[in-house]
């Protein structure tokens, strides 16, 4: 398989809940005896991403978790989606969890969204490489393709940080990159000194 066809499928998968319906309809043959031809078929291609979000306390017992939270995908990833695989535009050299207090939109850039993500206290982006480091599990599930994340943390030391309120995927860890998509957690979330959140992107085309 060819580095493009390689690309396709990798951003096919990564970019969150997207649809694409061919629906088509009576279309028309060369007319003549037994030559008439009427269809009617529709065939859906479905994208779903999801996060799994795993906080430990400093003993490292589970404090608390979040499975399956749904991915949506912001209008950069759905050009960047398109510019890679239709024009050879150029593709980022990794991905990057970033966690935010505010609520992304469609529209939203990370620019946009740059004073809202925590700044002391040991948070970091943490890195989805793009590779099969990254993404070590590629395999059928229930007869269609999934690919599952490495497991990324998030930790705080010397202090708390937070509250946040959703995690995104995007291209860079400053503004100079492209919010690719993003996933709300359930409720506002704070980390404390010593506490750790693991973060496990999991992706299926359907």
């Amino acid at each position: 398989m060819n580095k493009n066809k390689i690309y396709l499928l990798a951003m096919v998968m990564i970019l969150g809940f997207s649809y694409w319906s061919l629906s088509t309809q009576n279309l028309p043959t060369p007319s003549g005896p037994g030559r008439h031809l009427s269809l009617n078929t529709n065939v859906d291609i479905r994208e779903v991403g999801s996060m799994t979000f795993r906080c430990y306390d400093i003993q490292g017992n589970l404090k608390w978790e979040e499975i399956d939270r749904p991915n949506n995908l912001a209008d950069e990833g759905e050009h960047l989606f398109l510019d890679v695989t239709l024009r050879n535009g150029s593709a980022p050299s990794n991905y990057f969890l970033r966690l935010y207090n505010v609520s992304p939109t469609e529209t939203s850039n990370l620019t946009s969204l740059a004073t809202y993500e925590p700044t002391t206290n040991g948070y970091a982006a943490q890195t989805v490489e793009r590779n099969n480091t990254g993404w070590p599990t590629l395999a059928l599930d229930s007869g269609d393709y999934q690919a599952i994340s490495s497991v990324e943390t998030f930790s705080a030391s010397g202090g708390s940080w937070g509250p946040v309120t959703y995690c995104v995927v995007a291209t860079s860890t400053d503004s100079s990159g492209k919010l690719v998509s993003y996933v709300a957690l359930s409720t506002p979330r704070t980390l404390a000194s010593g506490e750790s959140l693991q973060v496990t992107y999991k992706l299926k085309l359907q």
